[in-house]
């Protein structure tokens, strides 16, 4: 009987516990704790996006006049507005690297004559922009 008796004792006990479930503050606690959680992610992912920077269009025509002597003109920029502050020409050669600046005022136009004997002959040509923002970008790359 008394074996009889702990047992339903405990049935008890362990049902009595299965029907308890977690306190409302606990639970309230927990769902706080999800929400702050779930805001943090979200926040971290679009925190690392920003708007996309506007490209900027510079169309450039080159005309190679004798072995010695290449003329580049702007034919082109946009947006409306945007300005060139100067363009930097590279050009690799057997010598080494030979580099010349082409300075404002660049408008649509703007013609700039390279007059050099590393010239002759094929060479890689690489024109970069850089516009009033402090940004810069490669508007010509082109063998010539």
């Amino acid at each position: 009987m008394k074996l009889k008796n702990k047992a339903q004792s405990f049935k008890q006990v362990r049902s009595s516990r299965s029907k308890k479930g977690v306190s409302p503050v606990i639970g309230v606690i927990l769902m706080v704790a999800a929400t702050i959680v779930i805001a943090g992610v979200v926040m971290a992912m679009l925190g690392g996006f920003k708007a996309p920077a506007s490209s900027k269009v510079v169309g450039v025509y080159q005309n190679r006049i004798d072995s010695d002597t290449v003329t580049f003109t702007v034919t082109k920029i946009e947006p409306a507005g945007t300005t060139i502050s100067y363009i930097n020409m590279s050009a690799p050669d057997l010598s080494g690297t030979e580099e010349d600046e082409w300075t404002a005022p660049i408008t649509i136009g703007s013609t700039h004559t390279y007059d050099d004997p590393a010239l002759a002959g094929p060479i890689y040509v690489v024109l970069r922009a850089t516009f009033n923002d402090g940004s810069s970008e490669v508007v010509f790359a082109n063998t010539i």
